[in-house]
């Protein structure tokens, strides 16, 4: 996944940018009411910054960051990448990457899944994704054999291992164990793959939306988002035709078993 552009822990991206300020301005508040004043050049923290970066000595490179920052902050992120390419061409090579990751940070083309829930198997499900900067995306979901890994769960809880692997034992963590392990068995059948245009905010602002997936069965399934010209994510999906309610009464311990789609009782 991708963080929010570097310098603002604080700051959802989805929110909409200041305008650019043209003048240092300060808060304040008089009898009237709170008021913003332009501060004069002396005490313009901006200016005198630039100045600082223009007399290219050795307190350059902190001015550019504080202006990096400040641009950052007010989410003025097309500027913020100027003065990172200004930043760039005062950086040491061996430095340099850094700087290079955090440019493409503001204007590559990023994408991340949001977390999804377990949804009823309707012949469709949906998610949300969070992109940046990229106008077209590739889907491809696989199903999971899931009784494979169930299988391999009992097998291996059957093993009483001295030392227990407790992520192994977690069936949630099957995206995990796809990824870093040999989770590559559990993927079974041909992919069925689509492809979403995208329509990115300006100003490289972080943007979401709901993709409807073509997943025809309950399950759990293996989809891959591969970003044009950007990153590629991964996530697990499931879907249930079973519902499971429980809730304690007088006699102990009641469990009903639902069709996930109706709520008709399942024998």
């Amino acid at each position: 996944p991708f963080p929010p552009p570097l310098n603002t822990p604080t700051h959802s991206p989805l929110k909409q940018p200041r305008p650019p300020l043209q003048h240092c301005q300060s808060p304040a508040r008089p009898a009237t009411g709170i008021k913003r004043f332009a501060l004069p050049d002396e005490f313009n923290f901006l200016k005198i910054a630039r100045s600082i970066v223009e007399r290219n000595d050795a307190s350059a490179r902190n001015a550019i960051e504080l202006l990096i920052r400040e641009r950052m902050d007010r989410t003025q992120y097309p500027q913020a990448a100027i003065l990172l390419r200004e930043l760039l061409a005062l950086t040491p090579a061996k430095e340099a990457d850094g700087v290079r990751q955090r440019i493409s940070q503001i204007e590559g083309n990023w994408l991340q899944f949001l977390p999804a829930e377990t949804q009823p198997a309707i012949g469709k499900a949906s998610f949300d994704i969070r992109f940046r900067n990229g106008r077209k995306v590739t889907f491809s979901a696989v199903p999971v054999n899931v009784d494979l890994l169930l299988d391999d769960l009992r097998k291996y809880l059957a093993s009483n291992p001295e030392q227990p692997n407790f992520r192994r034992a977690q069936l949630p963590d099957i995206g995990w164990r796809l990824i870093e392990e040999d989770g590559k068995k559990y993927l079974n059948g041909k992919p069925i793959e689509w492809t979403v245009d995208l329509n990115p905010a300006d100003g490289h602002f972080d943007d979401t939306k709901t993709i409807e997936a073509p997943l025809p069965k309950a399950g759990a399934w293996w989809v891959q988002a591969q970003l044009q010209d950007g990153n590629t994510s991964r996530m697990i999906l499931w879907l249930a035709d079973l519902a499971i309610a429980e809730k304690q009464t007088e006699a102990g311990t009641l469990i009903f078993v639902a069709d996930a789609v109706t709520g008709s009782p399942v024998p």
